[in-house]
């Protein structure tokens, strides 16, 4: 579930080490959940660099404690401007045509435009869940057992999470 962006970068980077020497074609596949969301940016922008397609697995929807939707304004907000961000210092576009081979190396910054511009819609357009606190408190949950069987915080990993977590009973 959790992992240092760096540790994940570094894990890609032997892959691309690969790639150098064998002509491996690279993609990977994203679904973001409330907890992947928040380095979604610089994984992007990894991608962007080393031309590595964006396959979009969609979004994560169960379990539900994991869901973007249980997320606060002020981190949601957060997410978009970075992700905005990216898309000015790129200059992404959403792709006017469909892509039909997505793979293909010369519509990498298309298709990871694409990829972004999806997960941006959904952020400033999701309705929050009727079962909010119920999700959030499972969350909690989820976290205490996860953190019990794999013996880490999850704010080892997103400190930026702190306060949210707080604020709905976790304790590290």
């Amino acid at each position: 579930m959790a992992s240092k962006i760096d540790q994940v970068l570094d894990h890609v980077n032997r892959f691309l080490k690969l790639r150098q020497h064998h002509n491996l074609f690279l993609s990977l596949r994203i679904t973001p959940n409330i907890f992947s969301i928040y380095h979604l940016d610089q994984m992007l922008e990894f991608m962007i660099n080393h031309q590595i397609i964006a396959e979009s697995c969609n979004i994560l929807y169960e379990p539900s404690c994991l869901r973007m939707e249980l997320l606060p304004n002020d981190l949601k907000q957060e997410i978009l401007n970075k992700l905005n961000m990216l898309v000015r210092k790129h200059n992404l576009e959403r792709s006017i045509d469909k892509i039909i081979n997505r793979r293909v190396p010369e519509k990498t910054n298309e298709v990871i435009g694409d990829v972004v511009f999806e997960y941006i819609d959904f952020l400033e357009n999701y309705k929050q869940p009727d079962n909010l606190e119920e999700d959030r408190q499972n969350l909690v949950k989820f976290l205490n057992a996860y953190e019990s069987i794999h013996n880490n915080k999850i704010l080892d990993y997103l400190p930026e999470y702190e306060e949210f977590l707080r604020s709905i009973g976790y304790q590290a």
